[in-house]
C-alpha cells in the first residue's frame, strides 16, 4: 500500500468519525432541548441551532460519503439499456465529468458567498455565519476530490 492510499485511508476515516460526532452532538443537543422543553418547562435556545448546523455539516460530509461509495444520485435510465462493460464505464466516466463540473461551480458560487458570513452572527451562539457557511466550498471540495479519485481510479483500471 503506498502513500496515497494510505493518507486517503486515514482521510475516509477522518470523514466517518467527523459524521459520528456531528450526529452524536445532534442527538445530545436535541435530547437536552426535549428534556429542558417537556421536563423542566424551559426552551433553551442554543440547542436548536446547534443541532441545525451539525446537520447542514452532516448533509455536506455525508454527500463527500455518498460520492465515495457510489451512493450519489444518478438517472440510471441509459445504464439500462447500455449493454457492454465498456460502454456502461464510458458513461460513468461521462457522469463523473458532468458532477466535476457541476461541483465546480457550485463550489465557486459558494466561496463567493462567505463575505456575507463575516458581516453577521448567529443568533443564539456566539459564531459568526461564515463558520456555517464555510460547511459549503468545504463540502463541494470533498465531493470534487471524491470525484476525481473516482476518475483516476477508473483511469487506472483501464
Amino acid at each position: 500500500m503506498n502513500m496515497i492510499s494510505k493518507l486517503y485511508k486515514i482521510f475516509q476515516k477522518t470523514i466517518d468519525i467527523l459524521l459520528f460526532l456531528l450526529l452524536t452532538v445532534t442527538v445530545i443537543s436535541i435530547s437536552v432541548q426535549v428534556f429542558t422543553r417537556f421536563v423542566l418547562f424551559y426552551s433553551v435556545s442554543w440547542t436548536e441551532e446547534l443541532a441545525r448546523y451539525c446537520f447542514i455539516y452532516m448533509v455536506f460530509l455525508g454527500a463527500c460519503v455518498g460520492v465515495r461509495d457510489g451512493k450519489q444520485i444518478v438517472l440510471d435510465v441509459i445504464d439500462n439499456f447500455l449493454k457492454g462493460e465498456k460502454a456502461k464505464k464510458t458513461l460513468e466516466i461521462f457522469q463523473y465529468g458532468t458532477q466535476i463540473v457541476a461541483v465546480c461551480l457550485l463550489m465557486w458560487s459558494s466561496i463567493a458567498f462567505l463575505p456575507f458570513g463575516l458581516r453577521q452572527n448567529s443568533i443564539a451562539l456566539p459564531i459568526l455565519m461564515s463558520t456555517i457557511y464555510i460547511c459549503l466550498p468545504i463540502g463541494y471540495g470533498l465531493i470534487l476530490l471524491e470525484s476525481v479519485i473516482k476518475v483516476v481510479q477508473w483511469k487506472s483500471s483501464l
